[in-house]
């Protein structure tokens, strides 16, 4: 995996920790804006890097199962940010958690041994 992609997986796991831990939101028209701008610029960061993840993947099947992962979380993203945008609060905490499982699943797709093993480097 070159560094590119490194960086990316990097900064795809530590978006998805940052939105899996986000606290109680306030309803005060601050918060909802602070959250829509936040969601946006991460949604941004996801498309980019994901999409460099996946062009720097010479695995077909793993590219597929990037690819199948990269759209459901872009999906949900635009869901929750949907309902950031509508101000209701059960509509949000409803698209929060969809979004909350897929982030979970792309913790657990990108924490692969695989994914650290150079194949130029025998096994240790």
């Amino acid at each position: 995996m070159d560094v590119d992609a490194m960086g990316s997986m990097s900064r795809i796991k530590k978006l998805a920790h940052e939105l899996l831990t986000i606290g109680e939101m306030g309803d005060d028209d601050e918060s909802w804006q602070l959250m829509e701008t936040d969601l946006s610029l991460k949604s941004f960061f996801f498309y980019s890097d994901f999409n460099r993840l996946i062009s720097g993947t010479p695995d077909e099947v793993r590219k597929l199962e990037l690819t199948d992962l990269a759209n459901d979380l872009i999906y949900y993203l635009e869901q929750l940010n949907n309902a950031v945008k509508s101000r209701s609060i059960p509509q949000t905490q409803e698209c929060y958690a969809d979004a909350a499982a897929v982030l979970q699943d792309v913790m657990t797709v990108l924490i692969t041994p695989s994914d650290f093993e150079d194949e130029d480097d025998p096994p240790c």
